[in-house]
């Protein structure tokens, strides 16, 4: 009960991350041209969405060993 909260709250965490990211370029790159600003901010948001990712298996794998392939 207590790995399956683990996960859960984990992966709360691991996919708000992304978001965070995308939004705290967005406001980073205000000087720039709207389509630069946009494309940075979607090009962060996809590489923290990546690392969150595998953060979030990795969270999964060790709290359920042998139960997930």
């Amino acid at each position: 009960m207590i790995r399956r909260l683990f996960v859960v709250l984990a992966s709360l965490v691991a996919f708000v991350i992304p978001n965070a990211v995308g939004v705290g370029t967005w406001f980073l790159a205000a000087g720039l041209d709207p389509v630069v600003r946009s494309l940075l901010s979607i090009a962060g948001w996809v590489v923290a969405f990546g690392l969150s990712t595998q953060l979030f298996w990795g969270i999964v794998v060790r709290a359920f060993p042998g139960e997930v392939r």
